[in-house]
Parts: structure tokens; sequence; C-alpha cells
């Protein structure tokens, strides 16, 4: 009985040691939860909240496609009436965010289009392999070909007789100036003037049907009364050149070709809007600048792989703030489209995908902006794909 009593009284020991030992380890996962509740800004009437991994930084930008497969915007037009496209379909305008084409019953490819007055529009186009100069006065409802001494060799002469509608050189880029209401047009090698809309052209620099791959950037210096354009020569070098209208005399200057040393071209000309001293000129390979209205050029934003920038848009209420958008030369494979932007004048820049269609026709050829204090609309002319528009939250 001795050694029975003695047994129970060493079992009820083993029994309360492991009930001490359950307790200290209750204790010690007790002070552990509790700190970690501290820790976690959590109280004892708090319920656990689960872990979440950390969201992507907000950008501000949304991209909306529009396809249009097999379109492309080789220019954009704001005029009184809407936003109007050049393309390689015809006619389009941006009518309740739908893009119409206003010219589907004819099979044209539209170089440029400019607006010269109300519901007045001129657009150089191409059509089995001829190239027309075609007229609206509807808004461009319908469309007429004009009689143009466009490219004629003899086109200077009064009283030219035209002998047939289509032109004997393309009309590279129109613009038109509102106040004096005359047309400027550039040709392969060649700047000319008319002050009929188009009907008779005169020379200012350059000749008609020059061997040449064209000048296709086109804009008036209002500021300085000259007229400034580039593209490429027959080599294959960039060309920039400007038209004084009160010396009435052309300026070579330095471009892309100059600075690197190969091969390149202008495509568009653009000013700051707060600065008319300061000029940007995009094409290949990239945006050079200048700092005193376009007398001396420098590299701006160059790239090694030659990728063509065909603009740039400059922010009218911040002009530090600039968007663009380029081009790989591949005229029959997909490739993405990027936002690229700089918010402190060029010395840095930013790039945006738009992920959700990498196989796209993504590359731009084309670009305008409606600039807001709250948000700015970007539209990019896309070549073979349509337009991608861009809403950026300021």
């Amino acid at each position: 009985l001795h050694r029975v009593d003695r047994r129970q009284r060493q079992m009820c020991i083993r029994d309360r040691d492991a009930r001490m030992k359950n307790s200290a380890h209750l204790l010690l996962a007790s002070l552990i939860a509790c700190v970690l509740f501290k820790l976690t800004g959590c109280n004892s009437d708090s319920n656990p909240v689960e872990s979440t991994p950390p969201l992507e930084p907000e950008t501000g930008i949304t991209f909306s496609h529009t396809n249009l497969e097999g379109v492309t915007f080789n220019h954009f037009l704001r005029s009184d009436e809407g936003l109007y496209a050049a393309t390689n379909a015809g006619v389009y305008q941006l009518k309740d965010e739908q893009w119409v084409n206003l010219t589907d019953f004819q099979q044209w490819e539209v170089f440029d289009l400019e607006s010269v007055g109300s519901g007045h529009y001129l657009a150089s186009v191409k059509q089995n392999n001829d190239f027309y100069l075609v007229e609206s006065t509807d808004s461009g409802v319908s469309w007429e070909q004009i009689e143009s001494n466009f490219g004629q060799i003899s086109g200077d002469s009064e009283g030219i007789t035209i002998e047939s509608f289509s032109l004997d050189e393309k009309i590279q880029a129109l613009a038109y100036d509102q106040e004096t209401g005359l047309l400027y047009g550039t040709g392969f090698n060649v700047l000319a003037v008319s002050g009929d809309y188009g009907r008779t052209w005169s020379t200012l620099t350059g000749e008609w049907q020059g061997y040449a791959y064209g000048y296709t950037a086109l804009t008036i210096d209002f500021n300085s009364s000259k007229i400034w354009f580039g593209g490429q020569n027959a080599v294959e070098q960039s060309r920039l050149l400007s038209y004084d209208l009160n010396l009435l005399e052309a300026k070579t200057y330095n471009s892309m070709t100059d600075i690197t040393g190969e091969p390149g071209t202008v495509k568009n000309i653009r000013f700051d809007p707060n600065n008319p001293d300061i000029m940007y000129a995009s094409g290949e390979p990239g945006i050079m600048s200048s700092i005193d209205g376009g007398d001396t050029w420098e590299e701006f934003y160059f790239n090694e792989n030659s990728r063509f920038y065909f603009g740039l848009l400059i922010d009218i209420n911040q002009s530090e703030t600039m968007y663009t958008s380029g081009w790989n030369k591949v005229f029959s494979e997909p490739q993405p489209f990027y936002l690229e932007r700089t918010t402190n004048g060029g010395a840095t820049w930013e790039k945006f995908e738009y992920v959700e269609g990498a196989d796209i026709f993504g590359g731009v050829w084309s670009m305008y902006a409606e600039y807001g204090l709250e948000e700015s609309i970007l539209y990019f002319g896309l070549y073979k794909g349509g337009v991608m528009k861009v809403t950026v939250k300021n």
C-alpha cells in the first residue's frame, strides 16, 4: 500500500508539472501575441487583419486604344469643328469619341490636311499612284479634286494651262496663314506658296521635282516671319531649313546627320509655347533643340537604335512637361506602345507601357494634345494601329 500511494503521488506531481509547463507555454504565446498586436497597432478589441502585398504607385495615366486595324494616322488637325486626321485610308473625324471616316467612298492615302476657313479644308492625297490636291467646303461631307500646277516645271508662269487634276509632284505638307491668306506647301525639294487655295503655286526656294525623299516637316513661325521646313535628301541625310519672308532668302542649319554623322530625317518642328526662342525638331534618331531661335542646334533626346520620333508635345501650362512616343522602323511586325514623359525639361524621362496590348502596332507617326489644369488628353496616331488616347491626371 505504501508503494501504491507513492506511485500515485509521483503521478500527481508529473500531472502538476505538465499543467504548469503548458500554462507557461500559453503565457509565452500570449505575450508574443500582445507584442505583435502592439507592433501592428492592434489591441485586444481589434480583429486581426490579413496582410496584402503593396500596391503599385498610381501613375495618373490611363490608356484607351482604338484599333482601326491597318490604318496609319499621318497627321492630326484641330479646327473649330473638331479633331480631324489624315490617314492612309482617308480623312477621319472624331465624333462622340468615335473615329469616323469622312471619305470611305474614296481609296485615298492622305498625307496632310489643312483648314483654310470655316468648313473649308484642303488635303494632299494619293490615289492609284497619282497625286492630287482635294478640297471640301462643307466640313468634309463632300470632296473635289482641284486643278493645280503644283510640281509643274513651268508652274511659276502666269496663265499656265492645267492639263489634268493629277499633280506632277506629291505635296508633302501644308500650312496655312489665316492672317495673310497664304498657303504654303512642300514637295521633294521645294517650298512653294499659293494665294488661291492651292490652284496656282510659286516656288520660294528649291526646285520642282527635285531628287530627294522630301520635306515632310513644315511650320510657320509667326514671331519671326519665317517658314521652317525639313526632311531628308536623296542620300538619307537630314535637312533643316528656314525661309525668311522679309529677307526672301533661305538658310540651312545643322541637323541630326550633322550632329551624329549617321542617316537621319526631320519629321516635325515645334516651338516652346512660353518662349519662342526655344525650338525642337524631331525625327531620326530622336529630338534636337535650339535655345536661340534656331540659329544653333544640339542633341536633346537621341537614341542609339535610331528610333523615329515624329513629334513632341509641350504642355502649354508648364513647358517643362513634355510627352512623346516613337516608332521602331519595322513595317510588318507589331511593336509595343510607350508613352515617354519628362517633367524637368528633358533632364530625365519616364516610360509608361501599354501592357494590355503589347502585340499591337504601337509605333507612333503623329500626335496631338489638349492640355488642362486638372488633366491632359493626348492622341497618338499609330502606324497600322489606329489611335492611342492617353489621359494624364495633373
